[in-house]
């Protein structure tokens, strides 16, 4: 394989894996955040969690791992929608969060 064809597999192969592990992070920060939701007795709005900022961070070894941060909305009593962030380095939850809600 000359170096041309291992840069044009290279173009093609990272983005796909890039979309594949963020696709399975996403899905782990969903059920972190499905449990969460349950264990405060709130409802998840919309059935997800969405994407809000994707950035590299040195692990401990120093190793470059993808820290991804997830909002989602949840009501208490269906009236009011409020918001709360997931942040996930890795398949890890760094940190969970829920706004001030009303009870």
């Amino acid at each position: 394989m000359t170096p041309v064809e291992m840069l044009w597999l290279s173009v093609l192969v990272v983005p796909i894996v890039f979309w594949w592990k963020t696709l399975e992070i996403k899905h782990i920060a969903y059920r972190i955040t499905e449990k969460r939701c349950q264990d405060e007795d709130v409802q998840l709005l919309d059935q997800g969690v969405a994407l809000k900022k994707i950035r590299l961070r040195r692990s401990g070894s120093g190793r470059l791992t993808l820290e991804l941060t997830f909002q989602f909305e949840f009501a208490t009593t269906g009236d009011e929608r409020y918001f709360g962030s997931v942040v996930m380095f890795g398949k890890r939850l760094e940190s969970f969060n829920f706004e001030a809600y009303r009870i």
